[in-house]
């Protein structure tokens, strides 16, 4: 898998920690970020929990301040994952390593981000308590905007 142009031309060294048919991950160490790139229109759950246990050994070492999902290339919405995701790794982040700022780039699909939006929604009233509430998630639209964010 080849890097999108548009992380070959960030102001920033990128270092490609990892790619696979689902998704390439990056560290920019002058940026402290760590961005996920989603380069299939479907991660399958396990796929997914996969990927994002071995992000967890990336994080334990780079101890990033900032991680980015970039979701653009995305076409489907799979709720459990994102449960997941909210539930467990964001908690086990941000306990175990302090990471605590997440930022979204989501697909320009209306019905997603309606999804995304309805599903944490279900997230907040299933989990009221949960650890994701403590932190600084936001969705931005470009690469760049989510680094400098």
């Amino acid at each position: 898998m080849q890097t999108t142009n548009e992380y070959l031309e960030l102001p920033y060294e990128v270092e490609i920690l990892q790619q696979n048919e689902i998704a390439n991950l990056y560290w920019i160490p002058k940026a402290n970020t760590m961005v996920c790139e989603a380069v299939h229109e479907y991660m399958p759950q396990e796929d997914f929990k996969i990927l994002f246990t071995e992000i967890s050994n990336y994080v334990a070492k780079y101890r990033p301040q900032n991680f980015v999902f970039d979701k653009r290339a995305l076409k489907a919405f799979h709720q459990p994952s994102m449960e997941w995701y909210f539930t467990e790794w964001k908690t086990d982040m941000s306990k175990l390593y302090g990471l605590k700022k997440h930022r979204k780039l989501l697909p320009s699909i209306t019905w997603f981000a309606l999804a995304v939006k309805a599903g944490r929604a279900e997230l907040a009233k299933n989990h009221p308590n949960g650890e994701f509430h403590n932190l600084d998630i936001q969705y931005k639209d470009s690469v760049l905007e989510a680094i400098n964010s």
